[in-house]
């Protein structure tokens, strides 16, 4: 979908990229809350390689989608000034409301 907005000669929105909504609308799938799933119990619990696998895994993984997301923002609000606008507001505004601390304030105690 990212690279059918970049290669697009019209501007798309964020309206284009409801993937949930597709997905349901093109299958006729019907979302139902009400059937639940019960887990089912672990056989053994994972051991500390295993656990370690895993984090790597995640972490890896992380950065993919991470860097596309950003990618994908930082379009979306290069392509859309008045929301680019909209988000500086709100940064400015948070940033009013919680001001941070800076390392020099922090108290120089070591444990």
């Amino acid at each position: 979908m990212v690279l059918d907005a970049r290669h697009s000669a019209s501007p798309m929105g964020v309206q284009d990229f409801d993937i949930v909504r597709d997905v349901f609308s093109s299958t006729g799938c019907k979302p139902n809350p009400s059937r639940q799933h019960q887990p089912s119990p672990m056989a053994r619990p994972l051991t500390v390689d295993e656990i370690v696998g895993q984090a790597f895994i995640f972490l890896i993984a992380g950065y993919e989608i991470i860097t596309n997301t950003l990618s994908f923002a930082t379009y979306l609000l290069a392509t859309n000034p008045d929301c680019q606008e909209k988000l500086l507001r709100e940064v400015d505004v948070f940033k009013e409301k919680h001001v941070s601390t800076s390392w020099i304030q922090l108290p120089m105690g070591y444990p």
